[in-house]
């Protein structure tokens, strides 16, 4: 299976930063990697609405996976590097990616309380009408190409329509993942290669657990805490310091409280008469 592979070479990873640079990039390293892993179970979520709105045929969907995967770390990698680089030369954006971080919290706070998905299904559906409104859309096909020519104009798929919804998605997760990341490590390899390995390793698993996701009922109180956490690890930097240690073990803890409570207590349909 494709994400053992790829969670096996996380683990290899964060042994191989412990033995070469010692246990507190090994740490780093390893409190990255869980943090953006337990982010990106929440955009498979709106992969899975993009797909089944569109039906989009399986063997599609690993075309558009794989595409958004690429594309995706490119985008991480330079908002990693962005975000690297105003830090290095305004202090004061750590707290603008700490406010961000902690309106992430409220946000995903919020839509774990409201308990639906209408809103978000909303906006999809106007992202989706304006993209139809404005490109040369061909819905009939039924092949695997993301354009194709017909009376010698463009025309783009319904392939290519979810991959520009995929990569929307990915860059509005972007926005708190990669503030998350910076709390924890300022090292740009460690913060690029955490996002790769859970980016890859978790949408390798798409296709085994999308369907399933909404099930981890305690998966978005889990997320609020460590959001709210890796803020005050970045707004507090200045007045104290949290251990890379530290981090590891909150977020660990969080995350296993979440998936052990969402197994225990699993999510129950209501009742329709």
């Amino acid at each position: 299976m494709r994400f053992l592979f790829w969670f096996t070479l996380a683990l290899l990873s964060i042994a191989a930063y412990f033995f070469f640079f010692g246990a507190d990039q090994g740490i780093q390293l390893a409190s990255g990697y869980f943090i953006e892993l337990a982010l990106s179970v929440d955009n498979l979520v709106i992969i899975y609405m993009v797909f089944s709105s569109l039906k989009v045929k399986p063997e599609d969907q690993q075309r558009v996976l794989f595409w958004g995967i690429l594309i995706a770390a490119v985008a991480r990698i330079a908002f990693i590097v962005g975000g690297l680089e105003l830090l290095s030369h305004f202090h004061f954006v750590i707290y603008i990616f700490a406010g961000i971080l902690q309106l992430s919290a409220f946000q995903v706070l919020w839509d774990w309380l409201k308990g639906d998905r209408a809103e978000l299904e909303q906006r999809e559906g106007r992202i989706l009408g304006f993209l139809k409104r404005h490109l040369r859309y061909d819905s009939t096909y039924k092949g695997h190409a993301f354009f194709i020519s017909r009376d010698g104009k463009l025309w783009v798929t319904t392939g290519f329509i979810a991959l520009i919804l995929v990569e929307i998605s990915d860059l509005i997760f972007a926005v708190d993942s990669v503030p998350a990341v910076l709390a924890v490590t300022r090292d740009p390899v460690i913060a690029v290669l955490s996002n790769i390995l859970a980016i890859f390793g978790l949408r390798s698993l798409y296709s085994l657990i999308a369907k399933k996701l909404e099930s981890w009922r305690f998966l978005k109180p889990s997320l609020v805490f460590v959001l709210s956490f890796v803020a005050l690890k970045m707004a507090a930097a200045d007045s104290f310091e949290i251990s890379a240690l530290t981090s590891l073990f909150v977020v660990l803890a969080t995350l296993s409280v979440g998936a052990l409570a969402s197994w225990l207590w699993p999510h129950k349909k209501p009742h329709r008469q």
